[in-house]
This record gives structure tokens, C-alpha cells and sequence, in this order.
């Protein structure tokens, strides 16, 4: 068997040698293959067969607004949308907005820019995360001008801070007007929320008269309450 086996390989060696235009192709085909398979497994282990890193995920929804009329199937959430919904709900524990936003470590010189997300003050506690070190921002921080304290993702804190404890504190600017932010807490290791590399967390400054308010720019994910399906 062994026998049959390399004279097998052998021949198939030859073979490959004498259509090199073949074997391109036959190798590319192989490569591609086998990195789109890792690929997926690593989508899948991360959404599926990992367990995410905050409380009853399968309950967890994403809300978004739609324009029929418009021909718009989705489109994200209003400020004064997202408030009304907190307000009304009569289906969900609770909602949470989420954004996009960036920040650096130095004022002055060359700074090194981090990625951030803005988000709720009822973002970390509908997941049921809390801080391994410092504290959650408070429903009042949530508002434009009470809104400058931050938190940082574990591993952030180990690469930046050395996981220093009195991290807490520090100051983080904001890379849009050079707000300063105080560092109140580090969030526990293994926690990201869509993307892997945020890290530096915001509350939203929310302001009732906002410019913006009627810009679609949030994400706002929500926990049905028990027995509501999607």
C-alpha cells in the first residue's frame, strides 16, 4: 500500500513538473480555497462558536430606521429618534447609540491617533458589562459638556499603560476639536462590540438642541424583553 502510494505521488510530481501552467493554477486554486475557508471559520468562530463577550446575546437586536416612501429600506437612527424610542419602547429591557470616533494620546507633537466608539450611558450596562478598574459613566456624563471622561478597552491599557492601575485619571484628546477626556476605567479583557480594535469608549453628548439631532449618524442596538421575538 505504502509502495503504491509513493510511486503514486511520484508520478503525480512528474506530471506537475511537465505543466507548470497547470500547476499555477492547481497551487492558486489550493491557496485561495484554503484561505477563504480560514477566513470563514474565523468569522464563524468569533460570531457563533465563541461565545460573545456580554450578557444573552441571542436577545440582542439592531433597530434601525426605514423611508419606504423613499425607497430606503434602513437607515440609521436620528438622535431625537433614538431619545423618542428610549421614551416609548414598550418591547425592549433597553436601547443604546453607538457611533464612530477618534482620539489621540498627545496634544502636542506627533500624536499617536486611537480608534474610538461614542456610545450610550445604557450601552455597557443593557450588555451587562462592567469595569475591571474604575467605573461606568453615569446617565448625566451622557449630556454634551458633562460627557468628557472615557474608558479603555483591556488590551489597549496593557500595550499603552502597562496596565497600570493609576491609568485612571490620565487624559485622552478627541482628534475632531482636541476636547480633553479623563480616564475613569478600564473595561475587562476580551470585550469588543462589532469591532476588534476599538480602543477608547465615549459617552455620546447627547445635546436636546443639537444641530444634529435630525442627522441619521447612530446604531442603536436593544434587548427584547422576555418573550418578544424579533
Amino acid at each position: 500500500m505504502f509502495t503504491e502510494a509513493l510511486h503514486d505521488l511520484r508520478y503525480a510530481l512528474r506530471m506537475l513538473r511537465k505543466n507548470p501552467g497547470f500547476t499555477f493554477v492547481a497551487v492558486l486554486t489550493l491557496a485561495l480555497g484554503i484561505g477563504a475557508n480560514s477566513a470563514i471559520f474565523s468569522v464563524a468562530n468569533a460570531v457563533i462558536l465563541r461565545p460573545l463577550p456580554f450578557r444573552d446575546p441571542a436577545r440582542l437586536v439592531t433597530v434601525l430606521e426605514t423611508k419606504a416612501t423613499q425607497g430606503l429600506d434602513w437607515l440609521y437612527v436620528t438622535p431625537n429618534n433614538f431619545v423618542e424610542w428610549q421614551r416609548r419602547s414598550n418591547v425592549f429591557e433597553g436601547l443604546a447609540a453607538y457611533q464612530g470616533c477618534g482620539y489621540r494620546l498627545a496634544q502636542e507633537g506627533e500624536p499617536r491617533l486611537v480608534p474610538g466608539t461614542c456610545v450610550s450611558a445604557s450601552f455597557f450596562p443593557m450588555l451587562g458589562v462592567q469595569p475591571i478598574l474604575g467605573r461606568l459613566w453615569a446617565p448625566e456624563e451622557d449630556a454634551a459638556g458633562s460627557d468628557h471622561v472615557a474608558l479603555l478597552a483591556y488590551d489597549f491599557w496593557q500595550a499603552q499603560f502597562g496596565g497600570d492601575p493609576n491609568v485612571i485619571g490620565k487624559t485622552i484628546w478627541r482628534t475632531s476639536d482636541r476636547a480633553s477626556f479623563s480616564i475613569i476605567g478600564v473595561l475587562p479583557q476580551g470585550f469588543q462590540f462589532v469591532q476588534d480594535d476599538i480602543a477608547v469608549w465615549t459617552p455620546l453628548g447627547f445635546d436636546p438642541k443639537g444641530t444634529a439631532n435630525r442627522n441619521h449618524i447612530y446604531t442603536v442596538v436593544a434587548r427584547l424583553k422576555s418573550g418578544v421575538t424579533p
